[in-house]
C-alpha cells in the first residue's frame, strides 16, 4: 500500500472509529482507548487520544480541564428532534 492509499484508509477508519464512539457513547478514555486499539494502522486520532487527551487529563489545570475536555472528548449525539433550530 502506498503512502496516499495508507493516509485515505487512515481517514476512513477514523472516520468510522469516531462514529462507533459516538454510537456507543463513550466517554471515558479507557473505552475510547480500546476501541482505538481496534485500528492496527496510524490514524489522526493517534495524537489526539495518545498525547493531547492525557495531557490535559494528567496534567491541566480545573480550569483547562473545564475548557478543553468538553470541546475535545466524544459526546453522545443529540437526536435531531432535539437539537436547537438555526440561529437567524
Amino acid at each position: 500500500m502506498n503512502q496516499s492509499e495508507l493516509y485515505e484508509l487512515g481517514l476512513k477508519l477514523s472516520t468510522k472509529l469516531r462514529d462507533k464512539i459516538l454510537e456507543l457513547g463513550a466517554t471515558k478514555m479507557n473505552d475510547v482507548q480500546l476501541l482505538r486499539n481496534a485500528i492496527s494502522i496510524p490514524t489522526g486520532f493517534d495524537l489526539h487520544y495518545g498525547m493531547f487527551l492525557p495531557t490535559i487529563n494528567g496534567q491541566g489545570t480545573d480550569e483547562q480541564k473545564d475548557e478543553w475536555l468538553p470541546k475535545v472528548t466524544p459526546q453522545p449525539a443529540m437526536p435531531r428532534e432535539a437539537a436547537p433550530g438555526p440561529a437567524h
